[in-house]
């Protein structure tokens, strides 16, 4: 047994472990609950909370204090709870992917944790296992390896020993053929998979449209709080009034200025968007970002298992000098020389399939190309076990990287006849007759000419084309050499087959493109088969220009970013250019979102507004870089959120509305109150209860509108669009303009007849409820569906109102008194 059959000893792989550490990718942010906690506690909004309970304890109102500290803590705990569960939810599926390897240490072959295996280790991998670190190849059969995590294209790629281009096997991708036996080389971070994943964390999370707007909004209105209350405290001393008075006042101003529940009435709406994604397949992480996904303009999607379905399948045929789809060549005549070409599908092939228990679909185990030669076998009603068994296999020749062919030698029924599969140039060279009008007849260079022309028109249309042919007249008695068996043969035809397109993403590309979202394809695949995919789905037309990776890299950044926007398919990119074209794309202005399951995408996915990887076929990196995951893998759940994302920030923003217009009206009756030279018709917790309560309800009810039916028909919003704009400001103005003067109106009218201050701040107190109330439904606007929630909350906010009117405990927390009475 030689040194590399004997692999390293335990000794040698302790010292190794101990040295190098477990073999994984270390998590480019690790979750930290804490770190969690302290985010969502001290976001603007609550800081400015914050600083008014400060404020209201220094100054002696200390269930002011209490009750703003109670706001803040149920802010930062719904955001907690939500981001925290979809983090436990990742880490759940993270585990499921924990794999066991086949090691040979000591002379001896152990099963052991993928984590324990060190550089110099020597693993057995077989057909379905997932290559667990980087490494050479000391021996291969028939070995060939799936690098879509990687490079983006579902083809296998053949691997061998001792060929320098195709000896290298990587970290995440999977043996789809084949078995062979690997030297570790690299583990961890150190592998291709773990430097993409470290490159990550150069590059800084990006806010979502929201989170951007409500920061700059929280600023706004901190800074007009902060401006009015230096204001009225000044000018208030200025004409005489008493300064802790006037310091009281300008703490109740702050207050009325600040919306205390608008971040939490923004987060159960979030809550609730989190909950129905999650009941169709979409795991949000982040829960900002569900919003962000509806104000994407672009999304940047790859090809292989999210356009696609990641498998392969037969797509055309060329047969007895004619081309057929795979539903024509059911009915093509059934000659002797279709059993020759359904032989050559089946018997030079190393693939078997298995059929799934839930709905009877067929499970391919190997190589996915010959596996799906067999499933087009099996739905013409050949049955590929049988046609196996029939015959006896006296030789047969694995595929070569040179002859690019793979070929049996058969026995039935006294005959031996070979069938050869491979590349079909090589099978067109290396036959000499041909099938026409159901006879053999001799090939000339010309059919030759004719047989190229029709497999280039093959390979144009995006598929990947393979030759198929036999020979028949091989004697009992013949020495058998390839050289031989594969030469003088009749050929029988190609097939073309194609990674298919998902049954609803032509829908969902075109809902998109009815909401204003343009698509573009970012793939490492060839641009004939992508420019295929792309016009199959509506995603580019003809005409539409493609750029390759190559021609990419030679641009430079401006150059790229002139040309973005005219290009709808990237060919044979890798994941710095992806980078490059999403970072182009933000430059113009626009919201981007980026779609992906494999190592490549996630660069990309991390640099978006938001990134949406695959919860199926997507690696744990790019997992870990995405704000969603698609825990079906559909591609129309994307087009469902963006849905769901426009609806919940149009409900934010009529939350957002009614909240401001009900301040400004609570800002402005203090204020005028003031100028008059009355004291200010309201306390601070007054303000509290009217913004947190009696405007709370109401305002979670609109954040929990129902959906607009009309959401998908608009085109995306405008990224430098505000919140509140010329225009809805000066609407909100008018609004709390005209419930302030009521309102001031009955508490003038109420000081000058009776004389009592509490009485009047009791009757204020409660007129400015009832009319915010009538507000909300003026915010909502004409929308068709009826919302009940909202109707519920204005009858519970009115009876809670007349409870604290009526019970004495609450007659001193609110210094009223019963109007009653």
């Amino acid at each position: 047994m030689n040194i590399e059959t004997k692999g390293l000893t335990t000794t040698e792989a302790k010292l190794l472990i101990s040295q190098l550490g477990p073999n994984k990718i270390s998590q480019v942010q690790s979750f930290s609950a804490l770190k969690l906690i302290l985010r969502d506690l001290f976001s603007f909004l609550n800081v400015l909370l914050i600083v008014a309970a400060i404020v209201s304890y220094l100054v002696g109102h200390i269930a002011d204090t209490l009750l703003i500290l109670a706001i803040v803590i149920l802010n930062a705990g719904i955001s907690f709870w939500q981001e925290y569960k979809a983090e436990r939810t990742l880490k759940e599926l993270s585990k499921l992917s924990q794999s066991f390897v086949r090691v040979i240490r000591d002379g001896q072959e152990n099963l052991l944790d993928s984590l324990e295996l060190v550089p110099g280790d020597i693993v057995r991998l077989e057909s379905g296992d997932k290559v667990p670190a980087d490494g050479d190849v000391l021996e291969a059969f028939n070995l060939e390896v799936n690098e879509s995590a990687l490079t983006g294209e579902s083809v296998s790629v053949y691997k061998k020993a001792g060929e320098e281009e195709h000896n290298q096997l990587f970290n995440g991708t999977l043996i789809s053929a084949g078995s062979g036996v690997m030297k570790v080389a690299s583990i961890g971070d150190q592998t291709r998979f773990g430097r993409i994943a470290k490159s990550l964390s150069q590059i800084k999370d990006t806010d979502t449209p929201l989170q951007k707007q409500i920061k700059t909004l929280a600023i706004n209105l901190g800074l007009i709080a902060l401006g009015f209350s230096a204001l009225i405290y000044f000018v208030g001393v200025k004409v005489g009034q008493d300064p802790v008075t006037m310091f009281l006042t300008a703490v109740s101003v702050a207050v009325a200025a600040v919306p205390e529940g608008l971040p939490a009435i923004i987060l159960i709406g979030l809550a609730f968007g989190v909950k129905r994604m999650a009941a169709q397949k979409a795991l949000v992480r982040k829960m900002l970002a569900i919003e962000g996904l509806g104000s994407v303009n672009i999304i940047c999607t790859d090809k292989t298992g999210t356009l696609t379905r990641g498998e392969m399948s037969v797509s055309k045929i060329w047969f007895n000098n004619k081309t057929y789809t795979h539903q024509e060549f059911k009915h093509a005549a059934k000659t002797q020389f279709l059993e020759k070409f359904i032989n050559s599908l089946v018997l030079p092939n190393n693939a078997s399939l298995s059929r799934k228990f839930d709905h009877g679909a067929m499970d391919i185990l190997g190589d996915v190309t010959e596996g799906a030669l067999l499933v087009f076998a099996h739905n013409l009603g050949f049955d590929y076990e049988l046609i196996r068994a029939q015959g006896k296999t006296l030789d047969e020749f694995s595929f070569d990287q040179q002859r690019k062919t793979m070929s049996i030698l058969t026995l039935k029924n006294q005959r031996i006849e070979t069938y050869v599969k491979g590349s079909p140039e090589k099978i067109i060279n290396a036959s000499t007759r041909h099938i026409q009008s159901g006879k053999i007849k001799l090939l000339t260079e010309p059919d030759k000419q004719k047989l190229t022309e029709r497999y280039q028109e093959l390979t144009k249309s995006g598929l990947r084309v393979l030759g198929f042919a036999y020979r028949g007249d091989v004697e009992l008695s013949q020495k058998f050499a390839r050289a031989d068996l594969e030469s003088d043969l009749i050929f029988l035809g190609f097939v073309g087959l194609a990674d298919p397109v998902r049954a609803d993403v032509k829908e969902a590309i075109a809902a998109a493109g009815t909401a204003g979202i343009t698509t573009i394809m970012i793939t490492g695949d060839n641009e004939l088969t992508a420019m295929k995919i792309a016009r199959e789905i509506d995603l580019a037309r003809e005409g539409d220009k493609v750029l390759l990776g190559s021609d990419l890299d030679k641009m430079s950044d401006e150059e790229l970013e002139n040309k973005v926007e005219s290009i709808k398919v990237f060919a044979r990119t890798n994941p710095e250019g992806k980078l490059r074209i999403v970072q182009a794309l933000q430059r113009k202005g626009l919201n981007v979102g980026v779609t992906g399951d494999g190592v490549n995408d996630s660069l990309a996915l991390k640099q978006a507004e938001i990134g949406v990887a695959m919860g199926k076929t997507g690696t744990e990196v790019a997992k870990e870089a995405a704000d969603i995951i698609i825990l079906d893998d559909n591609y129309s759940t994307i087009v469902k959120a963006i849905e769901e994302g426009r609806t919940i920030y149009a409900n934010a923003l009529k939350a957002i509305r009614y909240l401001v217009s009900t301040n400004i009206s609570e800002l402005l009756l203090i204020l005028i109150a003031l100028l008059i030279g009355l004291p200010s018709p309201l306390l601070p917790a007054q303000i509290l209860w009217i913004n947190l309560v009696s405007d709370g309800l109401p305002a979670i009810s609109l954040a929990l509108d129902p959906k607009d039916p009309n959401a998908m028909k608009r085109l995306p919003r405008s990224k430098n669009k505000k919140l509140l704009d010329i225009n809805s400001f000066g609407m909100l103005l008018l609004i709390g303009l005209i419930v302030s003067l009521i309102t001031l109106l009955v508490y003038v009218r109420i000081i000058g007849k009776f004389g009592d201050i509490e009485l009047a701040r009791t009757w204020t107190f409660t007129v400015i409820i009832v009319l915010q109330l009538l507000v909300a439904f003026i915010i909502r606007g004409n929308h068709k569906a009826f919302n009940y929630k909202l109707l519920w909350a204005v009858v519970i906010s009115f009876i809670l109102q007349l409870v604290i009117l009526t019970v004495p405990f609450f007659h001193q927390l609110f210094k009223i008194k019963n109007p009653f009475i």
